[in-house]
This record gives C-alpha cells, sequence and structure tokens, in this order.
C-alpha cells in the first residue's frame, strides 16, 4: 500500500510512514471486522462521521 502511495505521490509518503501505515491498517481492519460480527455502533459511526 505504500508503495503504490509512493508512486502516485511520490515527495508525500517517505518510508518512515511504514509502521505508522501498519497501525491504522491494523485498527481499521479490527473496527471492520467488528462491525461485520456486530454490527456497526453508534462510537462506530460517530469515528466515521469525524474521519469523513
Amino acid at each position: 500500500m505504500l508503495a503504490r502511495l509512493q508512486s502516485e505521490y511520490p515527495e508525500k509518503y517517505p518510508d518512515l510512514l511504514l509502521r505508522t501505515l501498519q497501525r491504522r491498517v491494523k485498527i481499521w481492519r479490527k473496527e471492520k471486522a467488528h462491525e461485520m460480527v456486530f454490527g456497526t455502533t453508534s462510537s462506530a459511526a460517530t469515528f466515521q462521521a469525524m474521519t469523513e
């Protein structure tokens, strides 16, 4: 994913962002799995609205 971002925006995404990207993807995957199992909760909907 980082390689793709770097190819599309070469000056914007340095290699130093790899660990940050990994952590954010891990959190995103956990939230999406939770939504698939339990459905969307109000806190998840609030968080999604804040990030859009």
